[in-house]
């Protein structure tokens, strides 16, 4: 069987061996994910670009250029940089006691999309960036749109594994330029 993920798990064995604890999730995730396969590559896809990882980030649209159109990945990361800008703000209020004041900034690339795709996106975006406030409001939604709570923990383990690969991958940079 062919993965939909083989860019993303082929950098994790290059970084970490296959037999990593992180190349075994991955391949688990695979197996288990309760959305479809644009559903798992859409999350790993948004979620690298909030890792601020070249090699996550090159691994992951070569995976995500298989399943997305251009448009379609031009979407994907449009919603990553708004639910990055949105996740910033919200965390922000919560710690600064600002929860009535209006956030306000808003864009239609957070709400273009196939559900529950779309929630499992911004999902995984929330949970690189850490922001409770969207992932209730995002795992709140995925619910309604019919996932199931293994689902909403799939995209949260989908994006646990990006930033994962994203730190050792970073890690690993840093060895190889520290070597000269």
């Amino acid at each position: 069987m062919s993965s939909v993920i083989a860019s993303v798990i082929e950098l994790t064995d290059r970084v970490l061996g296959e037999r990593s604890d992180l190349s075994r999730n991955w391949r688990r995730l695979e197996q288990r994910a309760e959305f479809s396969d644009k559903g798992l590559v859409g999350a790993v896809y948004a979620a690298a670009g909030a890792t601020a990882s070249a090699a996550v980030a090159d691994a992951a649209e070569r995976d995500a250029r298989a399943v997305f159109d251009e448009d379609e990945r031009a979407q994907l990361r449009a919603l990553a940089a708004t639910m990055t800008m949105n996740n910033v703000g919200h965390r922000a209020k919560h710690f600064l006691g600002f929860e009535r004041h209006p956030f306000g900034m808003r864009s239609k690339a957070t709400t273009e999309g196939p559900l529950p795709e779309r929630e499992v996106w911004e999902l995984a975006v929330s949970a690189v960036n850490g922001c409770e406030v969207c992932l209730r409001e995002h795992a709140e939604r995925a619910r309604d749109a019919g996932l199931t709570d293994d689902g909403v923990w799939h995209a949260v383990t989908a994006a646990s594994l990006t930033a994962a690969l994203a730190h050792a991958a970073r890690a690993v940079e840093a060895a190889e330029r520290a070597e000269g």
